[in-house]
C-alpha cells in the first residue's frame, strides 16, 4: 500500500498469518521472510539489494 508505515506493514503481514494459521496454511519461515521482503515499498529495494549482494539474504 502506497505511503504505508514499516509498523503498520509489519501489522496487517501478522494479521495474514494470524489468518493462514486459523486456515491450517503452512509456510516455511524462509517462505514468510519472502513474502514480507516482497511486500516492502520500493524504497527498501536498495537495502534488499545490499543484504542479498552482502549473502545476509537468502531467498
Amino acid at each position: 500500500m502506497e505511503n504505508e508505515t514499516l509498523g503498520y506493514l509489519a501489522t496487517r503481514f501478522n494479521h495474514l498469518l494470524s489468518e493462514m494459521f486459523s486456515f491450517k496454511v503452512v509456510a516455511t519461515p524462509q517462505e514468510m521472510v519472502a513474502r514480507f521482503a516482497d511486500a516492502l515499498p520500493m524504497k527498501w529495494s536498495g537495502f534488499m539489494k545490499i543484504l542479498k549482494r552482502t549473502g545476509s539474504w537468502t531467498d
